[in-house]
C-alpha cells in the first residue's frame, strides 16, 4: 500500500508476499474458491476489539467440523460470524464484483505512476499469499521503461 501515492520520504519499497487481491489469489479466496480455514482467523481478528475471542473446535479434525456444518455459511452462522463485519462482506460478495476489484492493489498500482524502485519478494511456500508478488510485478513492470526500478525475487 505504501506504493499507492507514496510519501516523498519513501525511497524504495520491498513488499514480501504482498496480499493484493483477496478474491483472486490471496488469503480469502483462490480464484473464487473460499478458503474455509480462514474463518478462524476472521473470527479471532474481528470478533472482539481486543482479539481475545478464540475459535473453538468441536471435532478432532477440522475437516469433520466443516462436514458436520454442511457449508461455510452454516458454520459461520453457528459460530456467530454474522456479527463480524468482514464476514458479512464475504457473504454479500461471493463473486468477483466491484467490492473485490476496487481494492485489488495490483489494479490500483497499474493505474498510478511508479515513482520508487521496487523489489518484490515472493516465497514459494506461502500458502495464503501466492498471487500478490507476481500480480504486482505484472502490473508495474511495464512502467519500468529504463529497466532499473522493478525486480522480482522468488524462492523458498
Amino acid at each position: 500500500m505504501a506504493l499507492v501515492d507514496p510519501h516523498p520520504a519513501l525511497k524504495v519499497s520491498v513488499p514480501m508476499n504482498p496480499m493484493v487481491d483477496g478474491w483472486i489469489g490471496d488469503d480469502w479466496f483462490h480464484n473464487g474458491a473460499f478458503r474455509q480455514q480462514g474463518m478462524a482467523y476472521i473470527y479471532e481478528q474481528e470478533a472482539t476489539r481486543t482479539n481475545e475471542a478464540r475459535w473453538w473446535t468441536s471435532h478432532f479434525d477440522e475437516y469433520d467440523t466443516f462436514m458436520q456444518a454442511g457449508s461455510a455459511g452454516e458454520l459461520g452462522r453457528r459460530r456467530g460470524l454474522e456479527q463480524v463485519g468482514f464476514w458479512r462482506k464475504i457473504l454479500e460478495h461471493p463473486a468477483y464484483d466491484a467490492f473485490w476489484r476496487d481494492q485489488a492493489v495490483d489494479r490500483v498500482l497499474a493505474a498510478r505512476p511508479l515513482t520508487v524502485p521496487v523489489m518484490l519478494v515472493h516465497g514459494l511456500w506461502d500458502q495464503e499469499d501466492i498471487y500478490g508478488a507476481i500480480a504486482v510485478y505484472d502490473a508495474i513492470e511495464p512502467k519500468d521503461t529504463a529497466n532499473d526500478k522493478v525486480f522480482l525475487v522468488m524462492g523458498p
